[in-house]
């Protein structure tokens, strides 16, 4: 098993998740990170050959009114390649960081502080 970030092109298709938006219809709760819709594809020997990904939108990066930092957050993804022909194939398992949404940070010594920890 081998881990990479790197394997094939990602490509942003929308951003226009603004922070400040609803998070859904049915929540109260506004999101504090812009959020942009991209997708990865892989070469065409790898399984699945395209992926959903979350990423922030580093146009607008500052978080509450600029005490926080949005972020990126990763899942690991396990995909397969094919080594070897279609007719005889050899898979190889690898595991890809993808992202999969944005976090809003404070530093530990921000005037914020108070209200994350208890």
């Amino acid at each position: 098993m081998f881990t990479t970030e790197s394997i094939g092109n990602s490509t942003n298709l929308k951003c226009d998740y603004k922070k400040g938006d609803l998070v859904d219809e049915q929540s109260p709760y506004v999101g504090l990170c812009s959020l942009c819709w991209s997708i990865r594809t892989l070469p065409d020997n790898f399984t699945p050959r395209f992926i959903n990904e979350k990423t922030c939108n580093y146009k607008d990066s500052d978080c509450l009114s600029k005490y926080g930092r949005c972020k990126q957050v990763y899942r690991s993804i396990d995909v397969l390649k094919n080594d070897a022909s279609q007719e005889k194939p050899e898979w190889t398992q690898y595991t890809l960081n993808s992202p999969i949404g944005c976090e809003c940070q404070v530093p530990q010594g921000s005037a914020l502080i108070d209200f994350v920890k208890k």
